[in-house]
């Protein structure tokens, strides 16, 4: 069983979502800052997945 840390996933996520949407606003407006939100939560949360899933393994080894 895989216990993922959903606190450190969300606030990766977060974290993508404000950096994101700052550099997507900036560069088209209101509609890049929501899709900037969006794809930066995605591959922020999938980052800290991937990160947990690295370090699980390496402790099991």
């Amino acid at each position: 069983m895989t216990h993922t840390n959903w606190a450190s996933v969300i606030t990766a996520a977060l974290s993508g979502i404000g950096g994101g949407a700052m550099l997507g606003g900036s560069l088209f407006g209101f509609p890049g800052a929501v899709t900037g939100g969006l794809i930066g939560a995605f591959v922020c949360g999938l980052a800290e997945v991937n990160t947990e899933k690295r370090l699980r393994r390496e402790q099991n080894m």
